[in-house]
């Protein structure tokens, strides 16, 4: 029988990545504490898998990770990011939250409490490298407005791609993939097929792209906070009411880039 580690080794390992996951992510736990009406912050992540990164390509051939990708599982395997916002009953997450409280208390009078419902904003994911869910994408389903003159993405048209799904979005805002040509596979272009982009697919079934590479990608969910719905910033209908009034309150900024 192995004997238990140290607490002290363990506790060790426990605080390098709690580090290396604050330098990734620009220490968003600390920027989201000091943001007021914010609690039940969480960023989580798992030890990291080197080794069965070889293993992924073997099985996934021809397709490989990009580098940036591997980079990230060397540090965590997958990576999971939680936040809820305390709202005031009487303070709506359906109304316009760019208001002050006192302005709120101006209009509903001093009867007003300090009872508080917690809500869900921030949800984010990067999934286990065992968890990537291959699937295949037809070329009717790319927004052709998403469709530029590059080598990999010029083709999709034509070919349709095959999608790694690193997240699917809570409350079914819909899932985001790595997208590979799917011309890969029959002409094994191996530019291609460690080169992927990624890409949104939003509840018409559209894939919409988001990024040319998986750190673009990871920098726009920080920056975003990890705001339910921020991806559908990057879509044909735009981001619902709830996101953007999240997005006011946290992140404003965002909505006008």
């Amino acid at each position: 029988m192995s004997s238990k580690p140290s607490g002290k080794n363990h506790n060790a390992g426990y605080d390098f990545q709690k580090d290396a996951l604050a330098v990734i992510t620009n220490d968003i736990v600390r920027y989201l504490t000091s943001l007021p009406d914010t609690s039940d912050i969480s960023l989580a992540g798992s030890p990291p898998v080197v080794d069965e990164i070889k293993r992924w390509h073997e099985m996934n051939a021809p397709f490989e990770l990009p580098e940036d990708l591997c980079n990230f599982y060397s540090v965590t395997n997958g990576l999971s990011l939680s936040w809820n916002c305390n709202y005031p009953l009487q303070f709506s997450i359906g109304l316009d939250n760019s208001r002050s409280k006192q302005e709120h208390q101006q209009d509903v009078g001093s009867q007003e409490t300090d009872v508080q419902k917690s809500e869900l904003v921030g949800s984010a994911f990067i999934y286990p490298l065992s968890r990537l869910e291959r699937m295949n994408v037809e070329p009717s389903q790319i927004d052709p407005s998403n469709l530029v003159n590059s080598k990999m993405e010029h083709q999709i048209d034509k070919f349709g791609a095959v999608a790694f799904v690193i997240e699917k979005m809570a409350s079914s805002y819909g899932q985001v993939a790595l997208m590979f040509n799917a011309k890969t596979i029959m002409q094994n272009e191996r530019e291609c097929a460690s080169s992927p982009s990624v890409w949104f697919q939003d509840e018409s079934r559209k894939w919409f792209k988001i990024a040319s590479n998986f750190t673009g990608y990871f920098r726009l969910m920080i920056v975003h906070l990890g705001i339910i719905g921020w991806q559908k910033t990057f879509t044909a209908s735009g981001v619902d009411d709830r996101c953007k009034n999240n997005m006011l309150r946290f992140a404003r900024e965002r909505l006008t880039i």
